[in-house]
Order: C-alpha cells, then sequence, then structure tokens
C-alpha cells in the first residue's frame, strides 16, 4: 500500500452521530490551503462502513490519517478494520485546552470541535502517538488482563461492603475468619451468617470446619474458638439482624460468582502467556508471576515503538517525576495525568518485586526507614529504576539477571550495591 498520507480527518464522536471535518493532505507548507469539508455520519455500523468506503472511493491512494478524542470504542474498532487508516487518539483534555485557547467564552460546538480536531492533527502531528494496530494475540491479552483487573477491582469494593456490614451487626465473624475475598470465610459466612446460628454451635464442629477448609494453625484456631466462647451478640434487634443477614448472604453470593469469572479469566490469559515469545523473558523478572507477567507484555508490546527509550515510558506512564519551573523556583512532584492501568501495572509489579528481589528490597528499606521517605514515593522510585532494567532486557531479548545486576552496581560504585 502506498503510505503516502491522502487525507486527513478530524472526528468528534457522540453515542448517535460523529461529526466529521475532513481535508486533502498537503506537504507543502506554502501550498494553497484546500477548503475544509465538514459533515455528519450516524454511528450505526451500517452508514458508519459505508461513509468510510464512500471516503476511500474519493481518495483512493495513501493513507487516511484521523484524528479522535478516544483510543478504544465502537467508532475505534470500525476504524480499525482498513489498513489503510492510521488513528490518533488524542486526550480530551488537550483538545479542551486548545480550544479554551481559541474560544475563551468557552463555546462549545461539535462542528467546531471536529475542526479543531483536524487543526490539531494538521499542526501538531508530531506530538500525537500512532494507534498501534498489533497482533490478535497481543490485542486479546490485554483485553483479558484489562478485564479481569476490573473484576478483581470490583472483588474489592464487595469485600469492603461486607466488611462494613459485618460490622454493623454480626462483627464476631471477622475475627472467625480470615480474608473476606478467601473462599473459607465465604463458606463460613453461608453456614453461620449470623451470630445466634454461631452461638449454637458446638466447638468441635467449628474445628472440624477449620481443618477441612486447610486452616490448621492451632494458635489460630484456638484463639478463634476462644472469641466464640467469649462473645456475646452486638445487637439483639431482630430488624438490624434480618436485614444485615440478608445483605451477607447477597455479597456472599456475588464474590462467589466473581471468583468464577476472574478464574475462566485467568485460565484464559494463561496459554496466551506462556506462548508469547518474551515470556521467557518477563519470567526472570522478580515479582513478575502469573499475573503480573501478563500486564508487563502488554505493557510494553501497547507502548512500544511509540516510546523510543525506557526514559519515554517511564514519563508516558506517570512513573517517572515531573519538574516544574517558574522564575527562579523548581519543584518536583508525581504525575497526576498518566493512563491508569499502565501506571498502576508498574506500580504494583515493584511493589511485589521488593519481596523476591534483594536489591529491590535494600532500595526500599533505606528509602523508607532511614530517609523516611513516603511509601508510595519509594515504590514510584524504584518502578523507575525497573522500567530501565525492563526496557533493556526486552530489548535485547535477554532474561534478567539479578546476581550480574548486583556485580553491576557494585564495579560502578554504586550505594545501593553496600546496602544489600
Amino acid at each position: 500500500m502506498n503510505n503516502s498520507i491522502s487525507l486527513q480527518i478530524g472526528i468528534d464522536w457522540a453515542d448517535q452521530k460523529h461529526d466529521y471535518c475532513l481535508c486533502p493532505f498537503q506537504p507543502e507548507p506554502g501550498q494553497v490551503q484546500a477548503k475544509n469539508e465538514s459533515g455528519i455520519v450516524s454511528s450505526s455500523p451500517e452508514k458508519l462502513h459505508e461513509w468510510i468506503m464512500q471516503v476511500r472511493q474519493r481518495f483512493p491512494d495513501g493513507v487516511i490519517e484521523v484524528c479522535v478524542e478516544l483510543s478504544r470504542g465502537a467508532l475505534i474498532n470500525a476504524l480499525r478494520e482498513y489498513d489503510f487508516i492510521r488513528i490518533y487518539p488524542l486526550n480530551p483534555i488537550s483538545s479542551n485546552r486548545f480550544r479554551e485557547c481559541l474560544y475563551p467564552s468557552l463555546t462549545k460546538d461539535d462542528v467546531k470541535d471536529a475542526s479543531l480536531l483536524l487543526t490539531i492533527l494538521q499542526k501538531h502531528r508530531e506530538h500525537l502517538r500512532v494507534l498501534t494496530a498489533g497482533q490478535r494475540d497481543s490485542c486479546l491479552l490485554e483485553g483479558l488482563v484489562q478485564a479481569r483487573r476490573k473484576y478483581v477491582n470490583q472483588r474489592t469494593a464487595l469485600v469492603q461492603q461486607l466488611t462494613t456490614n459485618l460490622k454493623e451487626y454480626y462483627p464476631q465473624a471477622l475475627g472467625m475468619v480470615g480474608d473476606l475475598s478467601e473462599r473459607m470465610s465465604r463458606r463460613f459466612l453461608k453456614k453461620w451468617p449470623s451470630w445466634d446460628e454461631l452461638s449454637r454451635v458446638r466447638e468441635h464442629t467449628l474445628r472440624k470446619f477449620y481443618y477441612a477448609n486447610q486452616s490448621r494453625s492451632e494458635a489460630r484456631i484456638e484463639a478463634r474458638l476462644n472469641l466464640h466462647r467469649n462473645s456475646r451478640p452486638l445487637s439483639n434487634n431482630e430488624t438490624t439482624i434480618e436485614l444485615g443477614r440478608m445483605q451477607t448472604i447477597m455479597l456472599v453470593e456475588q464474590l462467589e460468582t466473581l471468583d468464577k469469572i476472574i478464574h475462566e479469566y485467568s485460565r484464559k490469559i494463561e496459554p496466551l502467556y506462556r506462548s508469547h515469545e518474551k515470556s521467557t523473558v518477563i519470567n526472570s523478572l522478580p515479582g513478575a508471576g502469573k499475573i503480573m507477567g501478563p500486564r508487563l507484555i502488554c505493557a510494553m508490546e501497547g507502548n512500544l515503538p511509540a516510546c523510543r527509550n525506557a526514559a519515554e515510558l517511564s514519563s508516558y506512564s506517570g512513573i517517572a517525576p515531573l519538574r516544574q519551573k517558574s522564575g527562579n523556583s523548581s519543584r518536583i512532584s508525581k504525575r497526576f495525568r498518566r493512563p491508569k492501568f499502565l501506571h498502576q501495572t508498574f506500580i504494583e509489579w515493584a511493589q511485589c518485586s521488593i519481596k523476591y528481589s534483594s536489591w529491590a528490597k535494600a532500595f526500599y528499606d533505606h528509602r523508607r526507614h532511614s530517609l523516611g521517605h513516603d511509601h508510595w514515593a519509594v515504590v514510584r522510585a524504584l518502578a523507575f529504576k525497573w522500567i530501565r532494567i525492563l526496557y533493556k532486557c526486552w530489548e535485547d531479548n535477554t532474561a534478567y539477571n539479578e546476581e550480574n545486576y548486583i556485580q553491576t552496581l557494585k564495579r560502578r560504585g554504586s550505594k545501593l550495591a553496600e546496602l544489600i
């Protein structure tokens, strides 16, 4: 296909229709500016694909560039079907700021917004990122890990609701079980969803339940049985107890369903991760197990080669600190505007690595306990170091070796090597 650009389009998307503004591409700045053409296309699949083919008939050669304020959704899925379309997703904050510069009165119009997107594409294309197509398996893996994380977040929210509910009518349950996201805890609450039902149970039955659910620590079991012997109900109000009991049963059922969904996503992710050409490299990294490993692969594949080096990847992900200078003042802060899932991936991986990497633990302990830095500030600094290591391993297709890295720190006279 001819890679020369033939047409540029700005699209202001909406639920029912999309406003567009298009203009033939003019590589020479001295040429007379062609007239922009505006219009509206329905968001229905039939009308949308019909419009794309009509545009292609008018401009049969070269690449068609499209600037739009989103990176996923129905419109993006439709545009991705055509290899002659190059998509430039734009952060809505950028277009809003650009609109405010030109229209301080904050006037807003869909046709004008489409024209502004086209102007940004024409004048500032070097600041925009191309939405890469990616291979089928990579796109599937990315979708699966993001969906799995979303359901894990939902499970966390349900556990918090369940904890709050139990504190209001049945606080003994929190001491009789472990983490409420665990299966044993849910089985316990399904059998005894109120103190009245639990208080009638014999100690032998409780001990048998714990053994059957792989909780065999004698000290822990004895502490729980002690709580069972010496507790009394928080409230004897039947209405409070019945409402709390029903809420507990409902939340436990939702947690059971979410667990099955999360397990199914994990089952789909595992073979895609194992078969990936970079899985050996990722597996060698401390803390990058079956959960974080697939997310790191998606983080790298989704942002390379747009991020040409580790510094760009650190900045784009929001891990690198942000320096703000004005006159004689200079301030360093964290980045608040960043791709949330990408940022979260590197932060969580860095936190996991503390348990498995000797230098990462030494780095964290020194910054946290000796220098008194905030926990998340230290984790971000650690993630900044890990991104450089990950980028190099990925680029060279070389497995990470902890011992080699520590020896390199010693050769360079790093203070970190002295702390290990």
